[in-house]
């Protein structure tokens, strides 16, 4: 559901997922590949915006799977082992 927002509203995607600073950026990136669409009559600068948009929650979720992942992995016990004093 992200992802679709971040396509149509690149924006709001940003700001609901918690990147504040980039919402802005991806506003003054909309901004300016607007004016190079209208001015030079070249289409593809408009899809700056989503592009941004959808990377950086593509990085973000995958940082944040890392993170589940990481703490699952420590909060499983350790198996202790039998070192050489333990072995007699």
């Amino acid at each position: 559901m992200i992802y679709a927002l971040a396509i149509l509203l690149p924006s709001v995607a940003l700001w609901i997922d918690g990147q504040r600073i980039s919402a802005c950026l991806n506003l003054i990136v909309c901004g300016v590949s607007a004016y190079y669409a209208l001015t030079l009559t070249m289409f593809a600068p408009l899809l700056a915006g989503p592009v941004h948009a959808l990377v950086l929650i593509h990085l973000t979720s995958a940082t944040r799977s890392g993170r589940r992942q990481a703490s699952a992995v420590a909060a499983t016990p350790a198996v202790r082992r039998k070192g050489r004093k333990g072995a007699g």
